[in-house]
């Protein structure tokens, strides 16, 4: 089981010190890789390793992540061995997405060979970065990040919640198949 948690603020720019502070909440639901990703000057920013949370936050100063927006995940493996290419959130080709998932994807497999097939770099050998990149491909079609979600997810057989994050955009995006998932809205 895996934990994400995610947060975009209109009034902060060290939105590393507020993801760790998420992430210390969920160890509970991941114990052998950390990732953050933070959006800062039109560029994703991502620092992920193999480990217990309070080892790599304090390794990767996750703390110092500067931005206004970012993903945190917690990783329980089960697609791909517990290791920092398999570590999430995980970026799509372009580096312009970037998302982390908790469930799973059950036709991962023909996903990423057809992936793979169409140009796809996929990078790991986790099920967590097929939910970005089949948000990628129908986001380099369109340029609407809901309509390519909602495409997207037709692609993904499988019990899941992820979000993911356009580097262009003030807003993170969280999407269930079954899996649990909480939001807040709070000022700013």
């Amino acid at each position: 089981m895996c934990g994400i948690f995610g947060i975009t603020s209109k009034r902060r720019s060290d939105i590393g010190h507020i993801l760790v502070e998420g992430a210390e909440k969920l160890t509970y639901r991941g114990y052998d890789t950390v990732g953050v990703a933070t959006v800062y000057k039109g560029k994703i920013l991502l620092r992920k390793d193999r480990g217990k949370f309070d080892e790599v936050a304090t390794k990767l100063r996750l703390a110092e992540m500067p931005g206004s927006k970012g993903i945190a995940q917690l990783r329980w493996a089960t697609f791909g061995a517990p290791s920092k290419v398999n570590a999430q959130p995980h970026y799509d080709c372009d580096e312009d997405l970037c998302g982390a998932h908790n469930g799973n994807i059950v036709n991962y497999l023909p996903l990423r060979e057809e992936y793979i097939g169409e140009g796809h770099t996929i990078r790991s050998t986790n099920d967590g970065e097929i939910c970005v990149h089949a948000v990628e491909r129908y986001y380099d079609k369109s340029g609407d990040m809901v309509e390519a979600i909602r495409k997207g997810c037709s692609d993904l057989h499988g019990d899941y919640a992820f979000a993911i994050m356009n580097m262009k955009e003030d807003r993170v995006y969280a999407v269930k198949m079954g899996s649990s998932l909480f939001a807040g809205i709070g000022k700013g």
